[in-house]
């Protein structure tokens, strides 16, 4: 009879143990980990845990972030089954999100070479390659899903953006163009298309595919701010607007966002909007040169010359030395000086200006408006004659009554 008893107890015990295995199981699908690793330790203590119920508490420990305590568990694991890939597995997916790359690497190659199609491992493999900007390893690994399925239009998306990232766009331009074959609503595909063909100044192929995206995914951010820029950069600023002020909308303090609004409302000549977003732009970075000179363009326009001279001045002190924009700051210098009556300044930088276009008569005007505002008419008029007849009839009136009141000056100066 005591026979019968200690066999039923056993029994109770080991069906016990399949039930806290079941709860394991149990609370670590419907999210609750705590529970999951407390039910699991238990096992481990009882030495009741499966090869499946240290992978199970690991991942409970790795989906509350404590990887330490999630590697400590599977070293345990690895010890009573050592041959078990699925635990090196999780071993390596553990080690890369605690960020040791490197010890992560050693393990996931070991565990392709013995299943070299094994989709899980090589998206392991494929983001340590990423995180360490491995991009020749990388296709390789993208090659190989590939390999597991040729018509898969995410598995196409990846080793497209890989061919990008290597700066191979013609390979890159066939894998993302077999993604949309494969799924016509794979929007990311259609987005990267656009990125490519923007990159090229290929402006209505890039628009046509990142309308596309939008088409499937209208709210996406990302791709309204593609189709954004590309208007921006093809200047169809009419167009570049209403997507930059629904951006704007979804985010105040963006500013690049903020500073291209203000681009878009001085190019559409609303000059006091797009001041009023330059100094948004100016008042979260005062450091940006461009924030600088675009809000003294926006004083310039709305005629405020002393102020616009303000913030050019300050943009000139702020650009490193590259000249294409030393130019147009220098420019800007050299009409907003004369605007704000200030001679001096307008002559040396419109001088600047002339030293970089030799035909550009413009700034032979300009310097010579200057010497006449300050009585130098021996140098007025030698820049007069300059482009006299080479400038539009209203400035060639002005001229024509500059030089009779110079002629008239310098011939009574000599009697």
């Amino acid at each position: 009879m005591n026979k019968h008893i200690a066999s039923f107890f056993i029994i109770l015990f080991f069906l016990n143990l399949n039930a806290q295995s079941d709860s394991l199981k149990y609370y670590f699908y419907n999210s609750n980990y705590d529970k999951a690793i407390t039910i699991g330790n238990a096992l481990i203590v009882n030495k009741a845990a499966t090869a499946n119920d240290y992978i199970l508490i690991a991942k409970s420990y790795s989906s509350n972030f404590e990887y330490l305590n999630a590697l400590n568990i599977l070293k345990n694991a690895e010890t009573l089954f050592p041959s078990n890939n699925e635990i090196l597995y999780s071993k390596a997916n553990n080690l890369y999100k605690y960020d040791k790359i490197a010890e992560s690497e050693i393990i996931t190659k070991k565990l392709i070479a013995s299943d070299s199609l094994n989709k899980k491992y090589i998206l392991l493999a494929i983001n340590i390659a990423k995180s360490t900007n491995n991009n020749n390893t990388l296709l390789n690994y993208n090659k190989k899903l590939l390999q597991i399925d040729s018509t898969s239009a995410a598995y196409n998306n990846m080793i497209g953006k890989t061919y990008i990232k290597l700066k191979q766009n013609k390979y890159a331009i066939k894998h993302l163009e077999k993604s949309i074959k494969y799924d016509s609503t794979y929007s990311d595909s259609y987005n990267w298309l656009a990125k490519i063909h923007d990159a090229f100044r290929n402006w209505d192929t890039s628009l046509y595919y990142i309308n596309k995206a939008l088409k499937i995914d209208p709210e996406n951010i990302s791709y309204l701010k593609q189709r954004a820029n590309t208007n921006y950069n093809r200047v169809h600023y009419f167009r570049a607007l209403p997507d930059f002020l629904y951006l704007y909308n979804n985010d105040t303090t963006d500013n690049e966002i903020i500073f291209k609004l203000g681009v878009c409302y001085l190019q559409i000549e609303k000059y006091d909007i797009a001041n009023k977003f330059f100094i948004k732009s100016y008042n979260i970075d005062s450091s940006n040169y461009k924030t600088n000179q675009y809000l003294g363009m926006s004083y310039y326009n709305l005629k405020q010359y002393d102020i616009a001279v303000h913030y050019i001045e300050e943009a000139l002190k702020l650009i490193q030395p590259d000249k294409i924009v030393m130019k147009s700051i220098q420019n800007n210098l050299a009409i907003n000086y004369f605007s704000n009556k200030q001679y001096e300044k307008a002559i040396e930088y419109s001088k600047i200006m002339k030293n970089y276009y030799q035909k550009d008569y413009w700034y032979d005007y300009y310097i010579a408006e200057s010497y006449f505002a300050l009585n130098d008419y021996k140098n007025a008029k030698k820049y007069y004659e300059n482009i006299n007849g080479k400038l539009p009839s209203e400035f060639q009136e002005n001229i024509n009554k500059h030089l009779i009141v110079i002629n008239e000056h310098l011939f009574f100066k000599q009697k």
